[in-house]
């Protein structure tokens, strides 16, 4: 169960340009453009009941774009509104007791002098940019608080995927080493993250690469030049889960193959067992019908004559078997 925040209010930076950031409280805390150069930054919780009226009464945002920081669902996208980027990304869910390739979005608005990024489950990327900003080596302005935050979940996106293609070769290497069923499970599981996490990066690449076309006027080159090489990374990362995907597919063909060989082998055994076993069991069959005229009944060598005669047929019926090849 997801834990509420006391405030609307997670974070509210006031951006030094010079790679640090200031604590805003009370009536410092504007929701629009600063006026002296500086940069607000402006982390919301729109789940808490406040954030809707926060937004509403402070905000110079139009209805729609407020609608859209709020929105329980959202799907990546980049749109350009004036001089300002609304921009939504998926980051990997590192909550306690939630799965990574579950994705979590962050939505963020961008102009020059502010930024309000808005949240409803905890991202770790928003801390990451705050913990840099303590230290003075966070984002200067609003172009670069854009590259380091795409920078920053992609990242951890990439660290996800590396690990998925080292389970993947481990299960891979046991298949091909000749495991069982026993791989099903770590197999499936593998697939299921791949499937998971390639449906939500797919299209953040599209939106991704539609920013890289046509960037906000406020965005400078050698920044531009950074969200280039961020969208790069990322649609390796989609290449590679893509890749992943398909070797994944092949070793569950692969496992199936030897499943279906193991099988085969059995049956195969039982069907030579069968071959064995059929005229001994008719001939015994025969021998045991309570009738008059079997062979050696009153003969006190008939249980040992018997014996030798089955053990005659057993080795006939090898013998025929081999000369068939079937073994």
């Amino acid at each position: 169960m997801k834990e509420e925040a006391k405030d609307p209010l997670l974070i509210v930076l006031a951006l030094d340009g010079k790679g640090g950031g200031r604590p805003l409280r009370g009536p410092e805390v504007q929701f629009r453009a600063r006026e002296d150069g500086g940069t607000t930054w402006i982390h919301l919780d729109v789940d808490h009941p406040e954030a809707a009226k926060l937004l509403a009464e402070k905000s110079a945002l139009p209805e729609d774009l407020r609608e859209a920081l709020l929105a329980s669902e959202t799907r990546p996208r980049a749109h350009h509104e004036g001089q300002g980027l609304f921009l939504i990304v998926r980051g990997i869910n590192l909550n306690p007791g939630e799965e990574p390739d579950d994705m979590v979005s962050l939505r963020l608005w961008l102009e020059p002098g502010l930024v309000i990024s808005a949240r409803r489950q905890r991202i770790v990327a928003t801390r990451d940019v705050e913990a840099l900003l303590a230290k003075g080596k966070g984002p200067r302005n609003v172009g670069e608080f854009l590259v380091a935050i795409l920078e920053i979940l992609i990242r951890r996106i990439g660290e996800l995927v590396n690990l998925l293609e080292e389970k993947g070769d481990d299960v891979q290497e046991r298949v091909l080493a000749g495991g069982g069923a026993e791989l099903r499970t770590p197999l499936s599981s593998v697939r299921r993250q791949v499937v998971t996490l390639r449906r939500h990066m797919a299209p953040q690449r599209e939106s991704l690469v539609a920013l890289l076309r046509q960037p906000p006027p406020w965005l400078a080159e050698a920044q531009r030049d950074d969200l280039a090489a961020v969208v790069e990374l990322h649609t390796r990362y989609v290449e590679d889960l893509q890749a992943l995907h398909d070797r994944l597919i092949v070793t569950q063909e692969e496992l199936g193959s030897h499943q279906a060989e193991t099988l085969n082998r059995r049956l195969y055994v039982l069907s030579l067992v069968t071959a064995l076993f059929l005229p001994l069991t008719f001939l015994t069959g025969l021998l045991g019908i309570n009738v008059g005229g079997i062979p050696w009944a009153e003969d006190p060598q008939g249980f040992f004559l018997v014996t030798g005669v089955l053990g005659a047929l057993c080795v006939a019926v090898l013998g025929t078997l081999k000369a068939l090849r079937w073994f």
